[in-house]
This record gives structure tokens, C-alpha cells and sequence, in this order.
């Protein structure tokens, strides 16, 4: 964390599956990260429907 942060880079963490790990990376001040806590891999159409979706919001 500290190596990215002094080159000016964002970090991302990934492999997020729980409440716990999402709060542990805020405490170490990660902004980034994926994994199944946020959503499960879908597939091609049905990432064209949340994307349709979010930019009606």
C-alpha cells in the first residue's frame, strides 16, 4: 500500500468476499476493489443490463 501510494498509484484489492475483508481494506485506506462481495461474475448480456441500467440512473 505504502509502495503504490509514494509512486502516486491507485490500488485495487481483489478477491473481496466479506464484510470483514471490505472493512480491514477501509482501515488501510484501499478506495478500489472487486470481488463476489459485490457481484458474481455474470455474463456478457447481463453486464449490457446493469450497465443500461446505471446510466439511467
Amino acid at each position: 500500500m505504502d509502495l503504490s501510494k509514494s509512486w502516486g498509484l491507485d490500488m485495487i484489492a481483489t478477491g473481496i468476499e466479506s464484510p470483514q475483508q471490505l472493512t480491514q481494506l477501509k482501515n488501510l485506506q484501499c478506495k478500489y476493489g472487486q470481488g463476489y462481495f459485490f457481484l458474481r461474475p455474470i455474463n456478457g448480456e447481463q453486464a449490457q443490463t446493469l450497465l443500461q441500467v446505471q446510466s439511467l440512473n
